[in-house]
């Protein structure tokens, strides 16, 4: 999936924020990542435990990911848990 098309199904998973998934996390986000490994490492810790802007991450074209992830256990012990939503 490309960054143009995830920012419009991204909005349709918004209703899962709060809800405990079978493994046991409960999501907290729902967040378009960049499928290229490198990137997604640079871009969890640069945006989503820092906070700096997504700017850069996803130009025209770049394949990407939904995620539902678990923002609170990933900030608080550094492990993280989603459950990959691009193809639901």
């Amino acid at each position: 999936m490309v960054y143009k098309e995830a920012l419009i199904k991204v909005h349709s998973f918004e209703s899962l924020k709060g809800k405990s998934i079978d493994n046991g996390f409960t999501i907290k986000d729902v967040v378009i990542v960049p499928a290229d490994k490198d990137k997604r490492k640079l871009f969890i810790n640069n945006c989503i435990l820092n906070n700096q802007n997504v700017n850069g991450y996803f130009e025209e074209g770049t394949d990407v990911f939904i995620w539902a992830i678990d923002t609170d256990y990933l900030k608080s012990a550094n492990i993280l848990f989603f459950q990959d939503l691009t193809n639901k």
